[in-house]
Order: structure tokens, then sequence, then C-alpha cells
């Protein structure tokens, strides 16, 4: 790989992680500008999203963001844009293809939907690679998903239990 390349590489990631990052940091903003007003609404998103990015868990207020859990039904479908998002992003460095292309492609994996634009044949090890993770998590993760949240009852049977001797 030419430095060119890397050049390349670094540029796509730069600009991939700011606009992730100012996309987080506009939804938070939206939440906590009323609250706290510009300066300081402002200032609790940067931190807080940095802070969850880094996994550091810092958080300013004495609650951290317990107060401001996401709703469960809100998890499943933002996870999964998440996992067409990388995938896209992998894709996008890795293939030379049009965007819309790729981007197809990852839905269509992730939602298992069996229609291609043509790309599948023609990726690389890395391209067939992701598109077969993107394929199962597509096809276990909202199955799993609902069985990792989904609480727990309690027995309303009780079967009886007895050692029994044998031989």
């Amino acid at each position: 790989m030419q430095i060119s390349g890397v050049v390349k590489i670094a540029k796509r990631l730069l600009i991939f992680s700011s606009i992730v990052e100012c996309n987080a940091v506009v939804f938070l903003a939206i939440r906590w500008v009323p609250e706290y007003g510009w300066f300081q609404g402002i200032y609790a998103s940067v931190f807080h999203f940095r802070s969850s990015f880094n996994s550091a868990g810092f958080s300013i207020g004495s609650a951290s963001l317990s107060g401001y859990i996401i709703l469960k039904a809100l998890a499943l479908p933002i996870k999964g844009m998440c996992v067409v998002i990388f995938t896209t992003f992998v894709l996008n460095l890795t293939e030379d293809a049009p965007f819309l292309t790729i981007l197809f492609e990852s839905v269509s994996a992730f939602g298992t939907v069996w229609l291609s634009m043509g790309l599948t044949g023609d990726l690389s090890l890395v391209g067939k690679v992701m598109i077969i993770g993107t394929m199962l998590i597509g096809k276990l993760g909202p199955l799993t998903f609902a069985f990792a949240f989904a609480k727990q009852s309690p027995d309303l049977v009780k079967h009886p239990e007895e050692d029994i001797l044998i031989g």
C-alpha cells in the first residue's frame, strides 16, 4: 500500500468519526440545551459523548446518565443501524464500488433478504467476511437481543424433584 493510500484511509476515518461524533453531540444537545442552557448543554453533550466513546464512564452529574436511559424499544434498531453503518464503512474502504451499491449490499445482508446488485460476487475476502458477518448478526441479532433484554418471569409450575437410586 502506498503512502497516498494510507493518507486516503486516514482522511476517510477522520471524516467518518467526525460525522458520527457531531451527530451524537447534536442528539444529546437536543435533550440537554433546554435543560442546562446553551453553553452548559453543549459542554455536557460533548463531554458525555467523548466519555462514552472512549468507554471512560465519567459523568458531570451525580446521577450519571441513568436519568436519560434510552427506551428499550429503540435499542435494537439503533444497534442494527450501527451494524449496517459499520459494514458500509468497511466495505467503502476495502471495495471499489459506488457508495449506494455498497449501502444496498449492507442493508440487504443485515436484513437477510437475498437481494444483491451484483457486488457480492466481486467482493474481496474482507468484503465477503463482512457481508457474512452482517448476515449472521442480522439473522441472529434480533432474537438474541430480544432474549437478552426480556425479563424472566418466575416459574409458575414447580416440578417435583427426587433422587432415584438405580442399580
